[in-house]
């Protein structure tokens, strides 16, 4: 999987939004989360919902100004709703939190290779999600415990890093943020 800069390189400015797909029924319950990422030449979509995670692929036809999303593999299903996720910038890491503390740790090689991990918590031990942006390791909130660092795709339910945050039962949300004043910093957002 390689980023691609096609899009940056383009002269035309677009003023106009056009619907180029629309999927009825494409998850049996609610999506909560939509990921977008280049794959190749191509636009790839992760989208989470309650159900299951799924990729997508964005073909287009520049010169006619068309194109066609494909749903390309189900990365991903679990019995109970969803209350966090994130996907790592480059789309190759998915981590899905559902209700009852269980995190599914999905890893996507190639469309057609992808694993997963289930790792199962105690009761309310992990709430919300964010990858690092190193790619290797995300971060948890939960009720009990404060903030946990956990390593990805290792199948452990042990902390790789364990801090306490009083304030742990009243986030809403996690996220890391990659800053570059003069060197690349990262920080994390808690809400």
């Amino acid at each position: 999987m390689t980023m691609d800069d096609s899009l940056m390189d383009e002269e035309e400015v677009v003023d106009t939004i056009e619907q180029v797909a629309k999927i009825d029924k494409s998850h049996a319950k609610a999506i909560v989360k939509l990921h977008a990422f280049r794959y190749g030449r191509q636009i790839a979509i992760i989208s989470v919902a309650h159900d299951s995670a799924k990729l997508w692929i964005l073909n287009e036809d520049r010169k006619n100004r068309k194109a066609n999303l494909v749903e390309k593999a189900t990365l991903g299903t679990w019995r109970f709703a969803v209350q966090s996720a994130d996907v790592s910038q480059d789309g190759r890491h998915l981590i899905v939190v559902s209700i009852d503390s269980k995190v599914y740790d999905i890893s996507l090689e190639d469309i057609e290779n992808n694993f997963q991990i289930e790792r199962d918590f105690d009761c309310m031990e992990v709430v919300h999600v964010s990858i690092a942006p190193t790619n290797n390791t995300f971060l948890t909130s939960g009720f009990s415990c404060g903030l946990a660092e956990i390593e990805i795709a290792n199948n452990s339910t042990n902390f790789f890093r364990k801090e306490k945050f009083s304030n742990s039962k009243a986030i809403s949300c996690l996220k890391y943020v990659s800053c570059f004043w003069g060197r690349e910093e990262n920080y994390l957002e808690i809400f």
